[in-house]
């Protein structure tokens, strides 16, 4: 199965989310565009971009499923599988509630942010992205 993460390119943590990511997709399973890009408007997902930034959109490729908020994290974990799929524990704690931690972190992002400037993608990051 294969997974398309869309994130917020103009952000530096979910740029370095990406980043990290890609370091524990050891099966390749993941692709990465940013909603900002071309692959976000040919998939109509741009509306998805909020004002606030922040926003994660997972999109499972075999049903085309769309997946957000503290939906696209459980989702994501189970793509990256093994030993993470033990965190989709979390699953059993309310979706709503999972969904205002999901906010409250998506709202307070910058605050966890040590590095301001961008960096330049690995290769591996370039060669599993979308435009």
């Amino acid at each position: 199965m294969r997974w398309t993460l869309f994130f917020d390119g103009d952000c530096v943590f979910c740029s370095n989310t990406v980043k990290t990511i890609v370091k524990l997709d050891q099966k390749k399973r993941i692709s990465f565009a940013p909603l900002q890009g071309i692959t976000a408007q040919q998939r109509n997902l741009g509306h998805y971009l909020t004002k606030d930034g922040g926003t994660m959109v997972l999109m499972r490729e075999n049903d085309r499923k769309i997946f957000t908020r503290g939906e696209a994290g459980m989702e994501l974990l189970r793509a990256l599988g093994g030993a993470w799929k033990l965190l989709s524990v979390i699953r059993y704690i309310p979706a709503g509630f999972r969904d205002k931690i999901y906010c409250w972190f998506a709202k307070n992002r910058h605050r966890f942010i040590k590095k301001s400037k961008c960096q330049v993608p690995s290769a591996e990051l370039i060669s599993r992205s979308l435009p």
